[in-house]
């Protein structure tokens, strides 16, 4: 759709539950292979940060960003074969049985355990060494300030809840920061709230909610 509105190609960078800073981790591989004009970083608010501290999403392996001896690194990808990933799933468990054949069971296990993997091959975990996420947008933002010999635009988007006070904590940290590192930004928070959210998302943007984000990025583009 930017493509389309721009006139230029567009190449989607995108992986696959990667949140913010191991997306960024992405770009910089992307970039070191191909020079491009333009690097568009997108951060859904709400997720992203949280997704750098995991080293298992959904049955992959992640780099998750953790704090050692004070440092922002990348922990080492784990093991692919470990079981509950798709690579190796695991049988499903009488405690997932239970979740499957009871509603009851199934609400208190999602709000006591939110992560646990019932269907054997949707690991979710988190790094023990993950790094808080207050500290994840302080590192994410500043490394994709010091990006140099391309235009930079941070893109903050948001999903359905948008009164939600950990989302707006986040988007407040992530424009005070913005400011300060001097980066071009679009914020989509007060265009999607003029919205009724279900018209712009399903578990991703709907056409219309695409259709809003790249008007906005447009207009910073060519400004």
């Amino acid at each position: 759709m930017l493509a389309k509105k721009m006139g230029y190609g567009v190449i989607n960078g995108g992986v696959f539950g990667y949140g913010a800073a191991q997306a960024l981790k992405r770009a910089k591989y992307e970039l070191s292979l191909k020079s491009y004009d333009l690097v568009i970083f997108s951060i859904l608010v709400e997720d992203d940060f949280d997704r750098d501290r995991l080293e298992y999403r959904n049955g992959f392996p992640r780099p998750a960003l953790i704090k050692e001896n004070s440092r922002m690194i990348f922990a080492p990808v784990p093991d692919f074969n470990r079981k509950g990933t798709k690579y190796s799933p695991a049988l499903p468990s009488t405690f997932s049985t239970l979740y499957y054949n009871s509603i009851l069971f199934a609400a208190i296990s999602d709000r006591v355990f939110p992560l646990y993997d019932h269907s054997g091959s949707n690991l979710s975990s988190v790094h023990s060494k993950a790094a808080e996420v207050e500290e994840i947008i302080d590192w994410t933002l500043t490394e994709f300030s010091k990006l140099n010999n391309v235009k930079k635009l941070l893109v903050l988007q948001y999903s359905g809840d948008l009164v939600d006070k950990k989302t707006l904590m986040r988007r407040d940290s992530a424009l005070r920061l913005s400011k300060k590192l001097d980066l071009e930004i679009v914020d989509t928070y007060q265009a999607l709230k003029t919205y009724d959210s279900k018209l712009l998302w399903s578990g991703h943007h709907t056409p219309l909610g695409n259709e809003v984000v790249c008007n906005l990025i447009k207009e910073a583009l060519l400004k």
